[in-house]
């Protein structure tokens, strides 16, 4: 260190401990060890001298002498370090059976590393600590153990136990802490990973860095603490340095100046962006080719490299995409005067870090030369601008009170979201709803007062998503039409608002509750809560409130009570459109908090980190509501309750909101509806949970593509006339403006997807084949849902048939597939999945990679095709749709789970399904040759003629669609396009190349049922003519020229008539 003069005692001390003022022996050179928590202390020579040694026994290769002082001699100084040594050996053999992690992700804080380990933690081969009970959720990928003290103090052990659970289930190859604090810990983990297994822990451990642009990060870092103080203000938390001794927040250019220059300018500061610093410490006590240095800047540009380098170092096979930084660790401009601030100061250790990276070079796969870290400054103009401009937010939770909102809110709050500044005299919860829709002291104060509570968006460059969550907004939909009339632009038009309903009498009752605790604390008469209290002081029952209050407010015209959902619902919807509101219950977040999360999500078009918890309710149970106030509230709010489910499904809403919307789990409500509100209610709940996904490609064949829409529409209508409560979803690959406006007409959920991108040519198929195959793998990103039925458009619904019996078949099993009855072990016609992003995001990994083969299959793993239930066996990987969605799910869900012998149950992975049972629920699948729109040149069953009039019967009702304009796209096309009057389809094109048709051949033509023998009394075929110039030979093409024998097969190749 360059503050000690050449003593020889102090050379190579590193591990000193956290507290304390060191004093060498000259008197003259006094350091303060930086410490937030604890007491200090002043520590001797002697001390030192001791602490030091045993620093020197556990790694000597760090230290030019043994770190003794003068006056020690070298007799006394050999008999220290035996003793030492043999408390070291003592601390080896005391620890030996542990368990710490071989991977540690240091940080740096706010630089995305987060996204590192939540990639990582998605593989079965790498361990995550486990989260024992206090810890905080973040505690299941961040043990914090060396850099918190109360933890530290509780020694190796404490720290073990969070990864004892690796080794017994069998995941040890890759135990991961991610804590990005401990970049400043250095000496910390040395010491435990020593004392705990020696050199050989020392030489295992790995550890991965990502460095951002020091000042970004302080942002990033301020706005944390922000948040954090903005739930729990507290000066003596470590994030209480953003508040002024009186409470307010100071500004990010405030904190620049009077918290993080001391920081950073103080040399004794461990401060986490004075990067080199640190990593000095590091490279003393590891091998620099043990620590990977990744670039922030890097994984915002090119996450794919980043992960790439982390494989590499890791030495472990990962599945799964790593996902770019988002949030608050995305890029964003610094305000220019805290760059101005902070700017010369990290300047000087920015230029030491890259001199050092130059010179201690890493691991192969690092990048080289490390770049330049990339700062984005905001202009003087831009800083004017954000000053001036009106900044109102573009989320709006309006409700209902006492629903859940603060639940939504303070998750949301936890990202990188922006909330309301709390003004001098605000009270503490206008961090979350400002009121000012619903006071109207606040209202009549203008637009500017509203603003100005989100000026501070816009200084921080924090403005995707800005948040208001007042509950009692959802009363007001005029007013806020009115106020967003007034910003100039489209705010009004991307505005996003978002409400939870919840059982209006359990609401009412919740309200009370909270009236009278308020009541109770103040005992003030004029207050809003005022209303539950006699005039001589006490608290009315919730019987007398209900009786005497509640029945004679809440349903007069003029009132606008909350609880009348329906009301309030109908004008938002006439103000800002339906697309425009999501509808959430109360009674799913209850339950299942992470659909909620997942609907709120979707319906932003953002990631948001953490969960959403499950609402905590006590002293809001049902028994508190006698049998009286549930029928006089209940009773009046039924009508309205009727009204709102009508209402909600008569003008459905986003597409990930819950469809249908959940009757309210109400107490006594079902007693007074009739017999067939009871079964539609039976009804609702088979289904509510369920959707069937059909995949919209893109043939380029544009009559062939028409055909393809027109069977999309035929099967929704045969699943809506099947009276199914399940919701219908078409998956669509390709942006069309006519087909969008036909769906539309169809009214079904229209999600538009991108193509799987796999990473070698499905040599077999045509690209826009492999593309409609591989879609089908989005049904298991519909994670709303329990199950999904994923439906090829050549599937034929027999009338008066419903297939929503199907979502309840084999309920354990991962995935359902048609296979059985043909060569293929899975058919893919029809399939049913138990969506899963964690599912969908491996397969599309796998596809991605490329990695197949005829003989090994996916991964070129060599697993088994033996198949549950079946009695045949393929050699290797050649079955019809093997390079395709059949191959890869099977390899993923039968395949590869079974070649590592988990689970022992066949059917929890995957089930398959024949003909009979399909014909018997109503499914008739068209495969290979045979389609209901063709003129089949075999004898169909009879269950299949049935099957195809069925078809032509509902596509006989479809109608085209007259708007003008459209004409030119479709002009040359009737809604009967490729169609002649016997509804006879020939296509100019087919999915099999000629690779693929002689592969389809090789393998007996698998689709096709294999001709009977003909009868012994069967006349003897005679010779056909030999070919002529005018028609196409055996095997020959006939897309343009007839066969001279046998039948055009395909639509391309002459098939001889003896296949």
């Amino acid at each position: 260190d360059d503050q000690w003069e050449n003593t020889k005692h102090m050379n190579g001390m590193m591990n000193y401990p956290m507290c304390g003022n060191y004093t060498d022996t000259t008197g003259k050179h006094t350091r303060p060890c930086h410490e937030n928590l604890g007491s200090c202390h002043k520590q001797n020579p002697k001390d030192m001298e001791s602490l030091t040694l045993a620093s020197f026994v556990k790694s000597r290769e760090s230290y030019a002498s043994p770190p003794l002082l003068k006056e020690t001699d070298e007799k006394e100084g050999m008999t220290l370090m035996e003793e030492k040594e043999s408390k070291f050996e003592e601390g080896e053999q005391r620890y030996s059976h542990l368990t710490l992690p071989n991977v540690l992700i240091l940080g740096a804080q706010e630089s995305g590393s987060g996204v590192i380990a939540d990639w990582l933690f998605t593989n079965d081969n790498v361990c995550r600590p486990m989260k024992f009970g206090g810890d905080p959720d973040h505690y299941h990928t961040e043990v914090h153990y060396f850099n918190e003290e109360n933890r530290f103090m509780q020694g190796p052990e404490f720290y073990a136990k969070r990864f004892e659970h690796c080794h017994q289930e069998n995941r040890a190859d890759f135990i991961v802490d991610a804590t990005p604090n401990y970049l400043t810990h250095s000496e910390r983990v040395s010491g435990i990973f020593r004392t705990v297994g020696g050199n050989k822990a020392i030489s295992n451990l790995k550890l991965i860095i990502v460095l951002r642009e020091p000042i970004a990060s302080e942002l990033s870092l301020f706005n944390l603490k922000k948040s954090l103080y903005a739930s729990e203000p507290a000066i003596d938390e470590w994030f209480g340095d953003i508040a002024f001794d009186n409470g307010a927040l100071m500004t990010f250019d405030q904190y620049s100046e009077l918290v993080v220059k001391d920081q950073v300018a103080n040399p004794s500061w461990k401060h986490n962006g004075k990067y080199v610093d640190h990593l000095r410490r590091w490279v003393t006590m590891f091998s620099r080719q043990q620590l990977l240095v990744l670039s922030h800047d890097e994984l915002l540009n090119d996450v794919a490299m980043s992960q790439w380098r982390i494989q590499e170092f890791l030495g472990g096979s990962f599945s799964g995409t790593m996902l770019k930084p988002q949030g608050r660790w995305r890029r964003r401009k610094v305000p220019r005067i805290a760059s101005e601030t902070l700017g010369p100061l990290f300047e000087k250790k920015n230029q030491e870090l890259y001199e050092f990276l130059q010179v201690y070079k890493g691991p192969s796969m690092e990048e080289y030369p490390f770049p330049r870290f990339e700062m984005v400054v905001e202009s003087k103009e831009e800083e004017k601008k954000s000053k001036n401009q009106l900044i109102l937010p573009n989320v709006l939770l309006i409700g209902a009170q006492k629903a859940g909102t603060t639940s939504i809110a303070d998750w949301l709050f936890k990202t990188d979201v922006c909330r309301p500044e709390i003004f001098e005299g605000d009270p503490y919860y206008y961090d979350k709803e400002v009121h000012f829709f619903d006071r109207p002291d606040r209202h009549k104060q203008g637009i500017r007062f509203y603003a100005d509570r989100f000026k501070h968006c816009a200084e921080e460059d924090n403005l995707e998503f800005v948040l208001d969550a007042t509950p009692d907004t959802l009363l007001h939909p005029d007013r806020v039409y009115e106020t967003y009339s007034q910003v100039p632009g489209d705010l009004i038009s991307k505005l996003k608002l978002m409400v939870i309903l919840r059982e209006p009498v359990s609401r009412e009752l919740s309200r009370y509750n909270h009236m009278k605790r308020e009541f109770m604390a103040t005992k003030e008469t004029q207050s809003w809560f005022s209303g539950v209290a006699f005039t001589n002081g006490t608290v009315m029952s919730f019987d007398h409130y209900a009786d005497s209050v509640l029945k004679n407010t809440i349903f007069k015209k003029e009132w606008k009570w909350p609880g009348r959902y329906v009301d309030h619902l109908k004008t938002w919807n006439e103000l800002f459109g339906r697309d425009k509101l999501l509808v959430l219950s109360y009674d799913e977040l209850q339950q299942d908090p992470r659909k909620v999360q997942w609907r709120v999500q979707e319906f932003l078009g953002g990631t948001f980190p953490g969960e959403l918890q499950r609402l905590n309710t006590k002293g809001e149970s049902k028994l508190e509501i006698s049998d009286g106030a549930k029928r006089s509230l209940g009773s009046k709010f039924a009508p309205k309750n009727e009204e709102l489910y009508q209402f909600l499904h008569e003008h459905k809403g986003p597409w990930s909101e819950q469809r249908p919307f959940e009757r309210f789990d109400s107490y006594d409500e079902l007693s007074v509806e009739s017999n067939e509100s009871d079964e539609r209610e039976q009804m609702s709940v088979l289904t509510k949970n369920y959707a069937y996904a059909i995949v919209l490609g893109n043939n380029p064949d544009k009559v062939q593509r028409q055909i393809y829409l027109d069977s999309v529409r035929v099967l929704i209508r045969s699943l809506k006339q099947s009276k199914t409560e399940a919701d219908i979803i078409v998956l669509k690959l390709h942006r069309d403006d006519y087909e969008s406006a036909v769906l539309d007409m169809e009214d079904v959920i229209v999600r538009h997807i991108n193509p799987i991108d796999y990473g070698r040519t499905a040599t077999s198929f045509e690209s826009w084949f492999a593309d409609i195959a591989l879609s089908k793998l989005h049904a298991f990103e519909l994670t709303s849902y329990d199950r999904v039925q994923v439906l090829d458009t050549d599937i034929v619904i027999q009338d008066g048939k419903s297939l929503d019996e199907l979502f309840l078949y084999a309920p354990e099993a991962r995935l359902v597939s048609e296979g059985l009855g043909s060569e293929s072990p899975l058919r893919a016609g029809w399939l049913m999945v138990k969506p899963s992003g964690t599912d969908f995001r491996q397969l599309e990994a796998t596809a991605r990679s490329g990695k197949f083969s005829d003989q090994l299959g996916w991964d070129f793993l060599g697993l088994p095709t033996e198949y549950p239930g079946w009695d045949k066996k393929i050699q290797g990987w050649n079955f019809y749709g093997a390079e395709l969605e059949q191959g890869l799910l099977y390899h993923y869900f039968y395949a590869l789970p079974k070649s590592i012998g988990i689970p022992s149950d066949d059917a929890e992975l995957l089930t398959l399904v024949g003909d009979e049972m399909l014909q018997s629920f109503g499914i008739t699948h068209f495969y290979g040759t045979q389609k209901p729109w063709t003129n089949q040149v075999e004898e169909l069953s009879s269950h299949m003629e049935s099957a195809r009039a069925r078809w032509r019967l509902v596509h006989d009702t479809l109608q085209p669609l007259a708007s003008p304009s459209f004409a030119d796209n479709r002009s040359s096309q009737s809604h009967f396009s490729g169609f002649n009057a016997s509804h006879t389809f020939v296509p100019t094109t087919t999915p099999l190349t000629e690779l693929g048709f002689e592969r389809y051949r090789e393998l007996q033509i698998l689709y096709t049922p294999a001709p009977s023998p003909p009868p012994s009394d069967a006349p003897t075929l005679q010779p056909t003519s030999p070919p002529t110039e005018t028609c196409a030979p055996k095997w020959g093409k006939c897309h343009r020229t007839p066969c001279c024998s046998g039948t055009c097969f395909l639509w391309w190749f002459c098939l001889p008539n003896y296949y």
